[in-house]
């Protein structure tokens, strides 16, 4: 939601500020994270960076592979309309921040000899889900000083700040469980809160893209599935004089008009909307 706090002080200034709901609301580990513009120009990520970008994914290959025909039609449809909404307001340079998480990490997928003979499913068992169940069970022994383990965070650069806290010698916090409907509301004669962790499952049901609590969206293949999860962000840059200035400048300069990241709203959005479509199968 919007909100705004007046500052006591002799102005009486006003700050306005959006409070969104996590992309990444889940327990899910994100295994990988891409900030998506439907731009290629100076849109790739650089040596070290958790979050990649638009040439990342394109010179990768990878695709959105959608468990259902009907689930990629209403996603793509939604993300048109919102497009189309946010032209009409004047916002351009937003991202679609999509996270992956790989399914096999949770223990659902095998692996069979190949030849032939006949092939014995060997379960996988990766680090990753060691670390999840001991945290799942409570062993602190995670958190102790000295321990070169990672508790289970939730996004790659939340996992390389731990790292680096790590390689200092500060022991990493354990991670806090999500909230959940009945801390929100408080507990306790505590004083309740506005917000709310998840959707009423009301709204769940008619979902046309998913049907999971955490809105993630099943896909990948029988052999190696994976679950997205996605949103718009960024939705409050104007196309205003600065923006078009840049637009004038990066044309002059060579740039490719197609393909720079700062063009009119119409063009942002409809270009966005055929970059994700080329890459949802």
């Amino acid at each position: 939601g919007l909100y705004r706090v007046c500052m006591p002080n002799a102005d009486n200034t006003r700050l306005h500020f959006v409070i969104m709901r996590s992309v990444f609301h889940t327990e899910k580990k994100i295994d990988r994270v891409w900030d998506l513009k439907g731009s290629t120009v100076g849109r790739k990520s650089e040596e070290g960076e958790s979050v990649l970008k638009d040439l990342d994914i394109l010179e990768e290959g990878k695709k959105l592979r959608f468990k259902h025909g009907s689930e990629r039609e209403a996603f793509l449809k939604q993300l048109e309309v919102d497009a189309a909404f946010l032209a009409t307001m004047g916002i351009m340079d937003y991202s679609l921040l999509l996270g992956l998480h790989n399914d096999c990490d949770d223990g659902c997928c095998s692996t069979s000899t190949s030849g032939g003979g006949a092939g014995s499913a060997i379960d996988q068992i990766t680090p990753t889900q060691s670390v999840r169940k001991r945290l799942d069970t409570g062993d602190d022994s995670l958190t102790t000083k000295g321990s070169t383990e990672l508790p289970m965070t939730n996004t790659p650069h939340r996992r390389n700040v731990l790292m680096r806290k790590t390689i200092n010698g500060t022991s990493p916090p354990k991670p806090p469980p999500p909230p959940s409907l009945a801390s929100a509301k408080g507990g306790g004669g505590g004083r309740s809160s506005p917000m709310k962790s998840s959707p009423p499952q009301s709204s769940l049901a008619s979902n046309p893209i998913t049907s999971m609590s955490d809105l993630g969206i099943q896909g990948g293949t029988p052999l190696r599935p994976e679950t997205y999860y996605c949103g718009i962000i960024d939705i409050l840059q104007y196309y205003n004089a600065r923006k078009m200035g840049e637009t004038v400048i990066k044309k002059a300069a060579g740039g490719d008009a197609d393909n720079i990241s700062c063009v009119d709203p119409e063009t942002y959005g409809k270009r966005f909307v055929k970059f994700i479509g080329d890459l949802a199968e």
